[in-house]
């Protein structure tokens, strides 16, 4: 993978950026008022596959793993 992607309900995304990407960790607490959030995963080719959404409990939850 090339990015990862955390989007939502709320405006902007969290998002890391390499070559060669196996996993990654990103905060999800600009998309705990919206209650979900959905991970993007992107290729070196552009393409692009995602989760279902990932409802957020309203308990803090500090990042997503992928």
């Amino acid at each position: 993978m090339r990015k990862i992607l955390v989007t939502g309900g709320a405006p902007g995304a969290q998002v890391i950026e390499g070559e060669s990407l196996t996993k990654g960790s990103l905060p999800v607490a600009m998309f705990e008022q919206c209650g979900y959030c959905r991970v993007t995963v992107e290729d070196r080719t552009g393409g692009r596959a995602w989760s279902n959404p990932i409802r957020l409990e309203p308990d803090p939850v500090p990042s997503i793993e992928a």
